[in-house]
C-alpha cells in the first residue's frame, strides 16, 4: 500500500485529502474481487478515524512559523 495525504487551506482550517494506491496483490489482503471490495469499504470507513487523528496531531505538534505552501505527505 501507498498512503498519502494532501493538506490545502480552507478558510480557517485545512481540507484534507487521504489516498491510498494497492501496489499490489497479497494473499493477507484477499484473494477475491468481494475480499478487495471489502478492504475498500475498510480503507474509507478508517478515513475518519485517520483524519482524526491527523488533527490531533497537528494541533499539539503544528506551528505556525513553519507554515509553508499546501505540502503532500506519503509514505
Amino acid at each position: 500500500m501507498r498512503w498519502g495525504w494532501t493538506f490545502r487551506p480552507q478558510g480557517r482550517g485545512t481540507l484534507i485529502q487521504q489516498s491510498w494506491q494497492l501496489l499490489r496483490l497479497d494473499p493477507v489482503l484477499g484473494t477475491t474481487r468481494g475480499d478487495l471490495d471489502a478492504l475498500r469499504h475498510l480503507m474509507a470507513d478508517s478515513a475518519e478515524v485517520t483524519l482524526a487523528s491527523l488533527a490531533r496531531w497537528i494541533a499539539e505538534e503544528f506551528r505556525p512559523d513553519t507554515a509553508a505552501s499546501p505540502r503532500r505527505i506519503s509514505g
